[in-house]
């Protein structure tokens, strides 16, 4: 008689199934082919994590994946990252297969396409296919151009937040024959207030990088996103501000940085002195908003100097942050005396802001009288050469124009120092 029986090994499934929640995407597959209980439960426990597709290997295996059993994992696949620049025909296929026929019971919250351009140029229906997606709440596409600009105004989703990177203007100086490429130079596919349309209703961030309304002068959109309440736009247009004022009536945040080249094409193609144009740029802008109406709700605006000028705001703004390291000192009042902001940010400024009694003026007279916050991130030795920066003369100049505003009731100084 044996005195310890022979225990047998047994598979715990409770408690591989709890790991399998602690688990990377990679583990829970693994997981899976341990035993049949573990390949029914996998699934549900890729849902919290992004399924990437970053090779063409890659999706064949993927739709084989997702059609099994009797497409019950479908549901299950929330967020998709496509990484793959093209797909050949053959594949291209087989993706677009797999999306028409289960799009229906697809659930996906969450599309990040970082080559979107050459991922729809992959085939003729990949836009079209992607389009039936209906369940997608946040898109992100990188390099949008002509197709991916198909699957955009075609879209049947409904999105609460979408962030585009267009695929920006030819330089002026390049020289191109391709009559497809000067195609492709088209405003159109740049424009999110005319591809996001079927998202007026639902709609609530958008962050877009080299976009276009501007080609569109004097025209007013139809399109209205009453619940976008950030806007993002970099390397954008010389503002148009009633294209946004209209299209976004109630925007509470808007960050905005111009592209230099669209600064240097408004004062290139000009006939007055730079100064001038953008003062009439400026004034435009006004006008407009005056006859059509300007944003009530918005509190909080971000931009470098010359764009808060462009922008050509006519009312308060309780929160105003200038974006470093350029500060014009007359636009800076012009902007301060319309916005009169509560809350201050000068932010990534180097010690030039600070030379020859600059600061003292830039914060002398009436124009800051309603500031009661005043944040400052200075970046010392970014801008001017490490040796020419003066650290206790930058903060005795700073405390010199502190000492000036009377309105005053916190302030805050955050310093980089690069090389010192």
């Amino acid at each position: 008689m044996e005195l310890f029986p022979r225990l047998r090994s047994v598979l715990n499934t409770d408690i591989m199934i709890n790991i399998m929640t602690m688990s990377d995407t990679r583990t829970v597959v693994r997981l899976m082919l341990l035993c049949r209980d573990l390949y029914h439960e996998g699934p549900k426990h890729l849902r919290r994590h992004t399924l990437r597709l970053s090779r063409e290997t890659c999706v064949p295996s993927f739709v084989a994946f997702m059609k099994a059993e009797h497409h019950q994992r479908l549901r299950y696949l929330k967020r998709l990252r496509i990484s793959i620049a093209d797909l050949s025909k053959a594949v291209s296929d087989v993706l677009e297969h797999f999306i028409v026929e289960c799009a229906p019971a697809l659930q996906i919250e969450e599309l990040t396409i970082d080559h979107a351009e050459d991922f729809f140029k992959s085939s003729l229906g990949l836009p079209g296919c992607f389009a039936l997606l209906h369940s997608i709440k946040r898109l992100s596409l990188v390099e949008v151009g002509k197709h991916a600009d198909t699957f955009l105004t075609s879209s049947r989703s409904h999105l609460l937040s979408a962030e585009l990177e267009m695929i920006p203007h030819s330089s002026p100086d390049e020289d191109s024959s391709d009559e497809e490429e000067d195609a492709d130079d088209d405003f159109s596919f740049r424009n999110p207030i005319l591809q996001l349309r079927n998202s007026q209703d639902t709609l609530e961030s958008l962050t877009v990088c080299s976009s276009d309304t501007f080609s569109d002068f004097g025209v007013f959109y139809e399109q209205c996103y009453p619940n976008v309440k950030e806007l993002i736009l970099s390397r954008n247009e010389a503002p148009k501000t009633t294209h946004y004022t209209r299209a976004f009536p109630n925007l509470q945040k808007l960050d905005i940085a111009v592209d230099s080249r669209d600064h240097f094409e408004l004062v290139e193609y000009s006939d007055l002195d730079p100064i001038e144009t953008c003062r009439h740029f400026r004034m435009l802008n006004k006008f407009e908003q005056q006859q059509h109406g300007p944003w009530t709700t918005l509190k909080t605006v971000r931009a470098p100097v010359i764009d808060h000028y462009l922008l050509g705001l006519i009312r308060p703004v309780e929160q105003l942050h200038i974006a470093g390291p350029i500060m014009g000192k007359k636009m800076f009042h012009s902007v301060l005396g319309v916005t009169r902001p509560v809350y201050l940010s000068l932010d990534g400024f180097d010690s030039a802001i600070f030379l020859d009694g600059e600061f003292k003026s830039l914060v002398r007279g009436p124009f800051l009288e309603t500031v009661r916050a005043l944040e400052i991130t200075l970046f010392l030795g970014k801008l001017l050469a490490p040796e020419l920066v003066d650290v206790p003369q930058a903060l005795n100049a700073l405390v010199d124009g502190l000492a000036q505003m009377a309105s005053l009731r916190s302030f805050g100084l955050t310093i980089h120092c690069y090389g010192l």
